[in-house]
């Protein structure tokens, strides 16, 4: 793959729109659009070949974690770069050897505390940096 120092092609493969804020968070920089794709991990439900993953205490549902079993998505001709969640770009790098032929580099909008940028009523509405896990 070829290192490049612009941003400007990330595809960005999530439900919404991602907006890039400069370090004090006041300034946008760049809004990456949803671009009709959605690459998500697909998960399932173990207790779902026995029966019964959900217990109810004091009335509310207790699940069993979720298990990871691939990808919502698997561009076979493309390899852009890509803006995903941080849950299917942990599952994309822990699984390299076979994605590497379809991502070039993986990206993820930084959402901590440190770097969220969130409106008055405490929701998320953008990032001051991006995570590039590959």
């Amino acid at each position: 793959m070829e290192h490049r120092e612009s941003l400007q092609t990330l595809v960005n493969l999530t439900p919404h729109d991602i907006v890039v804020y400069d370090r004090e968070g006041k300034t946008v920089l760049r809004r990456y659009e949803r671009s009709g794709h959605t690459c998500s991990v697909v998960e399932k439900d173990p207790a779902e070949e026995t029966g019964g993953s959900v217990k109810i205490i004091e009335g509310m549902q207790v699940l069993r974690p979720r298990v990871q079993t691939g990808l919502s998505y698997a561009p076979e001709d493309c390899r852009p770069d890509v803006i995903v969640s941080q849950i299917t770009a942990q599952y994309i790098v822990s699984n390299w050897t076979w994605f590497r032929k379809y991502f070039g580099s993986v990206f993820t909008p930084a959402t901590d505390m440190t770097y969220s940028v969130r409106d008055d009523r405490g929701q998320i509405i953008g990032t001051k940096a991006l995570i590039q896990y590959k």
